[in-house]
């Protein structure tokens, strides 16, 4: 009975190891894309997907109505830009914290690692959002850039429920 419990723990142990694992290095995986249409412009290394735009690569997917890829003229010099109403980003963090986002544009720097979301730009963790024109999500450290719009009115908003800080607090 005893052995079973350790070969259950060992286990264990070794397939949550795996899945974290895997979840730091999404970023090396091959990005896959699918559309109802795309438009390859070769001597310039772009391509345009439109209608029902799915990227994924790893756990990570992003959705739009039109998404453009320019490869640039170096190996993994690749640029996204996402187009939609609006368009989305999900990501599962390292934690196992899913990461919800959404703006009229998302685009995504894949050298860089970095996700900028512009006009009505979102990003939601569990229950947790912060809202601005302009979001800078930098995915290899997961830190957040927050912009406000133009004008007096236009301010960065963020909403935290104390209940996620009593958690952390009792840990």
């Amino acid at each position: 009975m005893k052995k079973n419990k350790i070969i259950i723990i060992l286990i264990s142990t070794i397939t949550l190891s795996f899945s974290s694992l895997s979840l730091k290095y999404d970023r090396n995986q091959p990005i896959h894309i699918s559309s109802q249409s795309q438009h390859a412009i070769i001597k310039k290394n772009i391509v345009i997907f439109w209608d029902d735009v799915l990227l994924t690569q790893g756990n990570m997917k992003l959705t739009a109505n039109k998404l453009t890829v320019n490869r640039g003229s170096k190996t993994h010099n690749q640029t996204i830009l996402a187009e939609g109403n609006p368009a989305t980003f999900y990501r599962l963090l390292d934690t196992g914290k899913p990461v919800n986002a959404k703006a009229n544009s998302i685009y995504y720097d894949v050298s860089k690692e970095q996700i900028t979301l512009i006009g009505n730009a979102q990003i939601k963790q569990l229950t947790s959002e912060v809202n601005g024109e302009k979001i800078i999500y930098y995915l290899h450290n997961e830190e957040l850039i927050v912009k406000s719009g133009k004008g007096r009115n236009k301010r960065v908003e963020t909403v935290l429920l104390p209940s996620q800080f009593k958690k952390q607090k009792n840990k």
